[in-house]
């Protein structure tokens, strides 16, 4: 997995999107965005928090 797909992933979580949703789009398994999601849980809270302050 590339940087800029793993980007791509705490993107696509931050939004919303359902972790199999995303393993779906970015061709990963399940597993995969799981770990992401759980490792980078505070990037994911960033991200949310400034999509919040933007009005995404």
């Amino acid at each position: 997995m590339t940087n800029e797909q793993k980007c791509e992933i705490i993107k696509s979580l931050s939004y919303g999107m359902s972790v199999e949703d995303v393993a779906e789009i970015e061709e990963v398994t399940v597993d995969v965005v799981e770990d992401i999601k759980r490792n980078c849980s505070a990037e994911i809270a960033e991200r949310q928090l400034f999509n919040a302050e933007v009005g995404r």
